[in-house]
């Protein structure tokens, strides 16, 4: 053996040791797609995620003890295996996991997959509605999983189909409480049966249940905003209409302020009238001939103007009075009013 063997064999010693002594290596983690639920003649895909720098990466199947796959990463920052399981049957079911190897030693099992085959009891169970909401106030719904034969396990799957149902549920009792429903709810749901011996095992599903609860899906945080929204615009509309009403009663009071005003300021106008009318009635009427005299002198001067009302009276479509009534009366009436005209009406 040579010096080269040696120290060969020296340096991969103290690698395993380093290895050994070093901090835990970090977990690998597991997941399956479609779905970790896979009906009987299914295919469904494993994925292993380990750390950078990895040599080797087994897929290990706990129930069929000794069972494993191997995948060999291509590099890369972070190393992702596939493992890829086709026709699926009862023998496949069980608990997977993911471990890993630098070389030397192999790292601690990771997360585990619990992966369910169904379709290996062929009796089909059925799901029905047991109760369901009365009215908006109820929230709750009670589903029944039913078979002829006793069964230990009960599974209520929603969503998802028969070959990879989805969110699956597991009980020792049929009745499965759905909470909460509201109106506008609508689920597919399926059941299955299964037996502690192995509930990696499942039945076929029963028929799917359309789970539909009538009614608007109108929120409760929808209907307060729209209720403050027009209790808002409401408010608006009323301070506008009593800014507009004050208005109005400003510009009234105005108004009739200007009125009064006016009605005082032209009030001793009207009196002064009133006394030169009244005047003017004491004025005793006088022969027309006189008065005719007076504005020709008048008109001479230029300075005093006399004006003749004369108002007859027509005695038209009367009866012929008695002479004795008409005697002393004249027809005439003259009222005589004294003008002033001013220096510059007189001269012109």
């Amino acid at each position: 053996m040579g010096l080269g063997s040696v120290l060969l064999g020296f340096v991969c010693l103290m690698e395993q040791m380093i290895w050994a002594h070093s901090e835990p290596s970090p977990q690998p983690s597991i997941w399956a797609v479609p779905g970790t639920v896979i009906s009987t003649g299914s295919a469904v895909t494993i994925f292993c995620r380990t750390p950078p720098g990895v040599t080797n990466v087994r897929l290990q199947h706990h129930v069929l003890s000794g069972k494993w796959y191997d995948c060999t990463p291509q590099g890369g920052t972070q190393e992702v295996c596939e493992f890829s399981l086709k026709n699926m049957m009862h023998i496949d079911a069980g608990i997977y996991s993911c471990k890993y190897s630098n070389g030397y030693q192999w790292s601690g099992i990771g997360d585990k997959l619990e992966l369910v085959v169904t379709g290996v009891y062929k009796e089909k169970p059925s799901l029905t509605v047991d109760s369901r909401p009365q009215g908006f106030s109820e929230r709750n719904v009670t589903l029944g999983c039913y078979t002829r034969h006793s069964s230990d396990i009960f599974i209520l799957c929603r969503d998802g189909n028969a070959s990879f149902p989805l969110n699956c549920l597991q009980q020792g009792h049929n009745k499965f409480f759905i909470s909460p429903v509201s109106p506008g709810y609508k689920r597919t749901y399926r059941c299955f049966v299964s037996s502690k011996v192995n509930a990696f095992l499942w039945s076929v599903p029963s028929d799917p249940l359309e789970l539909s609860i009538p009614g608007p899906s109108v929120s409760l945080i929808v209907v307060w905003v729209t209720v403050s929204a027009v209790c808002f615009l409401i408010f608006l509309l009323l301070i506008c209409l009593c800014h507009h009403c004050a208005k109005c009663k400003a510009s009234s009071g105005e108004t009739r302020s200007q009125v009064k005003y006016k009605s005082s300021s032209s009030a001793p106008m009207d009196t002064e009238e009133k006394i030169k009318y009244d005047e003017l009635e004491h004025i005793q009427p006088e022969n027309c001939s006189q008065a005719d005299t007076q504005v020709s002198a008048a008109e001479d001067t230029k300075e005093v103007t006399y004006a003749q009302l004369c108002q007859e009276i027509f005695l038209e479509n009367m009866d012929s009075p008695p002479s004795n009534t008409l005697q002393g009366m004249s027809t005439q009436t003259c009222v005589y009013a004294m003008l002033r005209l001013s220096q510059e009406e007189s001269q012109s």
